[in-house]
């Protein structure tokens, strides 16, 4: 994810063709005791153990398509009726045991954004679901600004591609991307790990998590494989429930187009 976001930031260049990799792993084939330039050996050894101890934990997880690039591939049709779509979200509602639709539109996202920051200990926590447009918008956020928590989020940004992609993304110091973080919520922490949301094979959203600079001039504290681990479990245990959130938006938004196509 690095590797991606630095090269985002630096002019165009050769992009297809080149297989995406976790952070800090090498091409197939490279001298894994190899140093890296301007990077010492022994920090460039640590990288690379890390890089394939992470890669463990992310091979099942990588979506097949996402949201986008499924919707995209689907037959257009025309819209369905009015009462086939009211029946669809009653189905739904039935299926949830009752629970209003509120609860997974609007708190369940936050609920999972604030169980991220305690899980990981994080200062920033940022739920992008898919919004039905080809977008992901802010669903959830913990320590996001009025301003952050109205931005969304193209699949097609190269570092959300190089996301879906590897499965998980680490940037350690987003100084060194701060061109390719640009408009992305939470970007302005100083570190920040991201990992997509899937479900059935389908990558419909992104959870982040981030910590900030330090007021004090201690050095922030990178996440640990394992608080990694731990986010990553989370989004694989929470994604069923938010992608319903997902499903609801989208069922609501066909409701709201047909009423106003017959209003």
């Amino acid at each position: 994810m690095l590797a991606a976001a630095e090269a985002a930031a630096a002019p165009p260049g050769p992009l297809l063709g080149t297989p995406a990799r976790p952070p800090g792993t090498a091409p197939p084939g490279a001298d894994e005791g190899a140093t890296a330039p301007g990077e010492g050996a022994p920090d460039h050894r640590h990288r690379g153990r890390r890089a394939r101890s992470l890669l463990r934990f992310t091979a099942p997880k990588r979506p097949e398509a996402t949201e986008r690039e499924a919707a995209a591939q689907e037959e257009p049709q025309p819209l369905a009726d009015f009462d086939r779509l009211t029946q669809s979200i009653e189905s739904v509602t039935e299926a949830l045991g009752g629970q209003p639709l509120e609860f997974y539109e609007r708190d369940l996202p936050q609920i999972a954004a604030a169980e991220t920051a305690r899980r990981v200990r994080a200062d920033v926590v940022v739920l992008l679901l898919d919004n039905g447009e080809g977008l992901m918008e802010v669903s959830g956020g913990v320590g996001l600004t009025p301003a952050e928590r109205r931005l969304s989020v193209e699949y097609s940004r190269d570092v959300m591609r190089e996301l879906f992609r590897a499965g998980v993304g680490l940037i350690e110091d987003t100084d060194r991307v701060r061109g390719a973080l640009a408009g992305i919520p939470g970007s302005r922490s100083e570190t920040l790990v991201m990992v997509p949301l899937v479900h059935e094979r389908l990558g419909f959203g992104v959870l982040m998590a981030g910590r900030n600079r330090s007021q004090t001039g201690v050095p922030t504290e990178v996440f640990t494989d394992a608080e990694i681990e731990v986010l990553m479990g989370f989004a694989d245990a929470a994604a069923a429930s938010l992608r319903t959130a997902v499903l609801l938006r989208h069922l609501k938004g066909q409701l709201r187009a047909l009423e106003d196509e017959e209003g």
